[in-house]
């Protein structure tokens, strides 16, 4: 089995005789699973618990959701506390999303274009400013800052390169109505363009 970690992630491997055992604290993980039926694979992920035999699916935790999809084939998400644990059963393109105080949803979802990171792309697909700009700060050394909140539901779609901030920072004054202001530790503030 193989796992490939994405930026600001932190998990845990311990193989028993019976299972084999991840735990991811934070971030983002792919698993491609190699199949053995006598020692299941299972990522735990708060109350968030996915199981498979073998599959290549992605898992990520932030604070407030974990977000489980399946590249090939299936695993069963289950979530909850004991007492009031949700299941789902997962196949390629499906997405199951996890959030406090609220049922497990499952979605179909174009799995390869939330799992670009790791061809060093991210892509976005008509979304709120305020989610471009916290995924790309994940992955620049410099943070991005909005300033104005009547940028925050601004939309934004296109497919960048995780590396190259400036070229991002150039699509958004092209196709947004706001301007880059470099700050003096070398952060950006975007404002809005009058």
């Amino acid at each position: 089995s193989v796992i490939a970690m994405n930026v600001n992630t932190e998990l845990s491997v311990r193989y028993y005789t019976g299972r084999r055992v991840v735990e991811l604290a934070r971030g983002e993980a792919t698993f491609e699973v190699e199949p053995n039926p006598e020692r299941p694979f299972i990522v735990d992920a708060g109350d968030t618990s996915v199981r498979v035999t073998g599959t290549v699916f992605n898992v990520r935790r932030d604070q407030e959701r974990v977000a489980v999809a399946v590249e090939s084939g299936s695993v069963e998400v289950s979530a909850g506390r004991w007492w009031n644990k949700e299941t789902a059963m997962l196949t390629a393109d499906m997405v199951a999303e996890v959030k406090a105080n609220a049922p497990l949803s499952v979605v179909r979802a174009d799995v390869g274009a939330l799992t670009a990171w790791r061809q060093g792309k991210v892509v976005f697909r008509d979304q709120p400013l305020e989610d471009v700009v916290r995924e790309m700060n994940r992955y620049l050394r410099r943070p991005i800052h909005l300033t104005d909140s009547r940028l925050k539901p601004l939309r934004m779609a296109g497919v960048f390169n995780i590396q190259d901030a400036e070229g991002f920072l150039q699509a958004l004054q092209t196709h947004l109505p706001v301007v880059v202001v470099q700050r003096p530790d070398g952060s950006v503030n975007l404002a809005l363009l009058r």
